[in-house]
């Protein structure tokens, strides 16, 4: 540059002028319709001279995000706005180049295409193809009957069509609203549950009882089911089922009998089924043993339960037992131990820890959160279960906010001495070195001073 301005001073002209190279030398391209799409194109040096210039666009839909380029080798980004054209239409234009080495105009043509969900919503003529589409693949369907572009297709040209869309976009179930959509324009018939009413009956059970009520369904269709349980001694492992859950047109609805909270006689309780339209009721009627009142059953029946449980994990800890082999013994101490009195809370989180690792984690998390409360209460007096409800919360519902704040929290107390030893596991969620198990375990069979077993060393 200084050896030009010193020519320059002297006189001394130079008559070469830069040599301008535009790759490519015609835009081209097919993008998809309702996008903002960015690209470039470059402007090149094609004799070693640097170049400046300016870029216009001649197409209000085409903006130049770069408008001003300098040296030998430029980058010239641009937008093309696809919004609110339809499948087939084409942008033409032109840039305009203006450099110190000329003129230049660059052409170009996009040709607009919808993508896969457009070209699916443009096949949807009448509200017939989308039951098609519902029959077929109902998950395709109900993602574009929720889609935001799903209100321009012919489907809701009609205005009668567009008053059902609109009064049912926005209120309940998502699947529901699709439903309701096809069944308003006779596109399906409704579907048709049928559940047996009939009183059950059980007389005097000594361990936990489990069964299950069957759903049928008519025809093909969404369909979405709440189950509730009405009576302490009911327990309902799963509450909300959906099309998945049906095998052949037919769902299983299980729940569970608990021994140790029924009182004396007779025992009335019912679940009930509730759907948008209808609600189901299952009466049960189950005999209580007359000579003993379950408020006065000894706890030792708990421990006893306790006992073998531990023993069963602890062989499952050191590989003494395989693990698919010992987990059904363990969900059935688990079972005794929620079933008579004795700390529900601590029976609650090992089976929620016991569900986790047999891989069944919707069930563990409605166990965790029906014993939420109670434990954030007694978190100060309870300090061992309120650590164990933190690194079973993270285990199923994973969040980094979460993680650092219970960790903070574990650490203090274990360095305040709160707790005499952490299991293997909580120490490694907490990145600190892992403990061997059995050191620190001083169980193998007795239990602590708050009647609770060391299990936090597996």
């Amino acid at each position: 540059m200084k050896e030009r301005i010193n020519r320059l001073a002297r006189g001394i002209l130079d008559g070469e002028t830069p040599k301008v190279v535009v790759m490519p030398e015609k835009i081209e391209e097919t993008v998809q319709a309702k996008k903002m799409i960015v690209m470039e194109f470059h402007v090149n040096s094609g004799n070693g001279m640097h170049i400046k210039g300016l870029a216009y666009t001649s197409h209000t839909r085409v903006t130049v995000l770069t408008p001003a380029f300098g040296g030998l080798r430029n980058r010239v980004s641009y937008q093309v706005d696809t919004s609110y054209l339809e499948n087939g239409d084409v942008i033409e234009g032109g840039f305009d180049l203006v450099t110190d080495g000329g003129e230049i105009r660059l052409p170009f043509t996009f040709h607009i295409q919808l993508g896969a969900s457009g070209k699916t919503l443009a096949g949807l003529r009448t509200v017939e193809d989308l039951a098609l589409l519902a029959k077929a693949e109902p998950e395709t369907a109900l993602r574009l009957f929720h889609y935001q572009d799903f209100g321009e297709t012919h489907i809701l040209q009609d205005r009668y069509n567009r008053a059902v869309y609109d009064g049912l976009k926005g209120h309940g179930d998502r699947g529901n609203q699709m439903e309701e959509f096809l069944v308003a324009l006779k596109a399906k018939e409704p579907v048709t549950l049928t559940v047996s009413g009939k009183r059950r009956k059980y007389g005097y059970p000594v361990d936990p009882v489990e069964d299950a009520i069957q759903i049928r369904k008519d025809r093909w269709g969404y369909i979405s089911v709440e189950a509730q349980a009405d009576g302490d001694f009911l327990e309902l492992p799963k509450k909300h089922f959906e099309n998945g859950d049906f095998k052949e047109d037919s769902c299983m609805v299980p729940y569970r009998i608990l021994p140790g909270r029924l009182h004396r006689g007779k025992n009335l309780g019912c679940i009930r089924l509730n759907t948008v339209k209808e609600t189901w009721i299952v009466p049960f009627e189950v005999e209580g043993d007359e000579t003993t009142d379950a408020a006065y059953v000894d706890q030792s029946r708990f421990r006893r339960a306790y006992c073998r449980f531990l023993k069963l994990r602890l062989d499952e800890a050191c590989g003494a037992v395989h693990k698919a082999a010992g987990r059904e013994p363990m969900f059935q101490e688990l079972d005794v131990m929620r079933s008579v009195p004795g700390d529900k809370v601590l029976a609650a989180l090992w089976m929620a820890e016991t569900l986790i690792r047999s891989g069944k984690r919707e069930p563990a998390g409605l166990l965790l959160d029906e014993c939420r409360d109670e434990i954030l209460m007694a978190r100060k007096d309870h300090v061992e279960q309120y650590c164990f409800f933190q690194y079973l919360s993270q285990l199923i519902w994973p969040t980094r906010a979460r993680k650092p704040r219970s960790c903070a929290w574990c650490k203090s107390i274990c360095w305040r001495g709160a707790i005499p030893s952490y299991p293997s596991s909580v120490w490694s969620w907490m990145k600190r070195p892992v403990r061997l198990p059995f050191p620190c375990c001083p169980i193998c069979g007795s239990f602590t001073r708050r009647g609770f077993g060391a299990h936090f060393c597996i």
